[in-house]
């Protein structure tokens, strides 16, 4: 059977914050929370600072929807251009995908970190995620995606260097065709400028400063961490660590499962494992305590407010260098 990818960015929900648990994906973004707060915090995580005024310059937010989509699916196809060359190199067919045809079809529903009816569903979306069953995601793939039949012609052994082709070899999957397509230069656009040589300092500085602030709030942290310890799970010192407890126990199952491939084993082959079984209940378990933690202090609202300020000096600190960034920005198309 064709294997199924495990998506290489994943999705957690974890301390209100949607993190891309992956090298080369994007930072992590705070998630609003509607949720009735103090006027302060309210205040404060509604309001953008003039930092993010410019970045969503960057990262193309003052598109319509339309043109964001237009400019994706054009971005997508040179990367998957870029891919089946380099797959036709190693001696592989290799046929583009678009960008609609990259999953299943099935349509989870929004995310909804700040749903609690969601968070009982899904949790942090480790274990489980909205996907298909396998046999329905394995007639979904096969329809849209067509490099599923390549596959399954391929010898075992064939298809084995086919993987390790596209997605590099294990145990940390580098130096495939995916991660060379990736590290090849584009036209320029606005987010290609996160990459220039010119504007390299500043993006380092950027980094810096929110990794600076992730923390900046050990109060806050311990606040959440004694909630966690009442609710049953005590010795979690960070948002963060609850969902990596997960993570990191998820990987393992699939590692055990199967030696040949690792932590690239599909998640839908493990949907009968007692191990996984508990895991998801364990879970959901952590993600409602993990909600109801964040809710009773306010959490995203005070990290929000604290956001704001930080970038916001960040602005005024590095205001001449954003302005040509902005500048850079607005004379590149997508």
């Amino acid at each position: 059977m064709a294997r199924l990818n495990r998506p290489r960015c994943g999705l957690l929900i974890a301390s209100g914050i949607a993190v891309i648990v992956a090298s080369g994906c994007s930072q992590p973004n705070l998630i609003r929370n509607d949720n009735p707060i103090n006027s302060e915090t309210q205040q404060a995580e509604s309001e953008i600072s003039p930092l993010g005024d410019i970045l969503a310059v960057i990262n193309g937010y003052t598109l319509s929807e339309e043109e964001r989509q237009i400019a994706a699916e054009a971005r997508w196809m040179r990367f998957e251009e870029l891919v089946s060359e380099c797959m036709n190199d190693a001696g592989f067919e290799y046929i583009p995908v678009p960008l609609d045809q990259t999953g299943p079809r099935e349509d989870p529903g929004v995310i909804r970190p700040d749903d609690r009816d969601w968070v009982a569903q899904y949790g942090f979306q480790i274990v489980n995620r909205a996907y298909l069953s396998e046999e329905a995601a394995r007639v979904e793939y096969v329809s849209i995606d067509p490099n599923i039949p390549i596959i399954d012609n391929l010898s075992d052994a064939e298809r084995e260097a086919y993987w390790v082709a596209l997605d590099g070899a294990p145990p940390l999957w580098e130096g495939g065709c995916r991660q060379w397509a990736n590290e090849q230069p584009r036209p320029d656009t606005p987010a290609d400028l996160t990459q220039s040589p010119e504007f390299a300092p500043l993006f380092a500085a950027l980094d810096e400063m929110y990794a600076n602030l992730e923390n900046e709030m050990p109060e806050l942290e311990r606040e959440w961490s004694s909630c966690m310890a009442d609710a049953g799970h005590p010795g979690i010192a960070r948002p963060w660590d609850a969902a990596m407890t997960i993570l990191d126990a998820y990987d393992a199952i699939l590692a055990n499962q199967n030696e040949e491939f690792g932590a690239a084993v599909e998640h839908s082959d493990l949907t009968s494992s007692p191990e996984l079984a508990e895991l998801a209940d364990l879970e959901i378990e952590l993600a409602l305590a993990d909600f109801d933690c964040r809710q009773a202090i306010d959490f995203e609202a005070r990290v929000a407010a604290r956001r704001l300020e930080a970038e916001t000096q960040f602005y005024n600190d590095h205001r001449a260098e954003l302005h040509e960034l902005r500048d850079a920005a607005e004379q590149l198309t997508w």
